[in-house]
């Protein structure tokens, strides 16, 4: 069931803005923890995508996960792109 909801919010996805911002808020929250260390991806979360300007807003629980954050931004940005195909994510912003 769960493969035919992601198969069917993908194709919706293409032709509406609303749902390609979902698809691909769903996306990330289920893929980005597998490219964070264990022991920080239980304080991140990825809260919002600003479609026009490419950003992805992620939450972090202290400075210290924060710092982390943005150290490893560059190669957070590969793996959101590469887990993303047709989308391009150009800066992550830290929010509170």
């Amino acid at each position: 069931m769960e493969e035919k909801f992601e198969g069917v919010l993908k194709q919706l996805s293409k032709k509406n803005l609303v749902y390609k911002k979902i698809y691909i808020i769903k996306r990330l929250r289920e893929e980005l923890p597998k490219y964070i260390p264990e022991n920080l991806s239980k304080n991140v979360t990825v809260k919002n995508y600003l479609l026009k300007d490419k950003i992805v807003e992620i939450a972090c629980a202290d400075n210290y996960v924060k710092q982390e954050i943005l150290f490893r931004e560059k190669l957070l940005l590969n793996a959101i792109n590469s887990i993303l195909e047709n989308e391009t994510i150009n800066r992550i912003r830290i929010v509170s």
